[in-house]
């Protein structure tokens, strides 16, 4: 099985000040979560095809080095509780 992970700019969240907020959203053997980032952008500054902050701003590249983490710590999750399944699988 594989977990596919995904960033969204959640557009019907926006705040006053324009921004929307980034959601992860991974699925794993059908089901599928979403979760806020706790990360805000603009909505012109979001690239929907590359998943991240558009631009090579020093806030673009601070985001999308979050984005990258709460990326790595999904899959980190992840592979610990493949390794625990392989572990106790049935012989």
């Amino acid at each position: 099985m594989r977990i596919t992970i995904a960033f969204l700019q959640k557009r019907s969240k926006k705040k006053p000040d324009d921004s929307c907020p980034i959601y992860v959203r991974f699925t794993y053997k059908g089901k599928r979560a979403e979760i806020s980032t706790k990360v805000f952008t603009e909505k012109g500054l979001w690239d929907n095809l590359k998943e991240r902050m558009a631009g090579s701003t020093n806030k673009a590249k601070t985001i999308n080095n979050r984005l990258d983490k709460i990326a790595t710590n999904i899959l980190d999750v992840y592979n610990q509780f493949e390794a625990q399944n392989w572990k106790n699988r049935p012989k």
